[in-house]
């Protein structure tokens, strides 16, 4: 009867101990599951893990357990490049506008005839079709 308890108790030691290795916490496994058998076993199996991460694996490139983390750095989003062209007229007063690459242009066509929207602004932009001379 005696040698079925301490090969009991053995048994929940190593378990308590095997159980806590895989959480890094082989020592305090062993200690709950010689001292406390089967609820040793069970405590320990609850226990946080303390890596919680595979080492070299935390998001912000910290190696501690509890960084506060580093955000990443922002990069410049690019500005989307649109060349200049002939487009439809974002206020809909006239077919096409001319689109200068960088901004909307007094320069209009309505079936096919180019023509300055008097209502737009001065004419002559920097990239109108006049001067940059659009093909399309």
């Amino acid at each position: 009867m005696t040698t079925t308890i301490v090969i009991a108790w053995l048994l929940c030691g190593l378990g308590g101990w095997a159980i806590g290795r895989t959480k890094g916490r082989a020592g305090l496994g062993a200690v709950l599951g010689v001292l406390l058998g089967l609820i040793g076993i069970a405590i320990v199996a609850f226990l946080p893990s303390r890596r919680p991460y595979a080492p070299g694996s935390l998001p912000w490139g910290q190696a501690g357990y509890g960084a506060a983390p580093v955000p990443p750095t922002p990069q410049p989003v690019p500005a989307p490049s649109v060349p200049a062209q002939w487009a439809s007229d974002p206020s809909g007063r006239h077919e096409l506008r001319w689109w200068d690459g960088k901004g909307w242009s007094d320069f209009v066509s309505d079936g096919g005839v180019e023509s300055i929207d008097a209502t737009a602004g001065a004419p002559g932009q920097a990239g109108a079709p006049g001067q940059a001379g659009p093909t399309a």
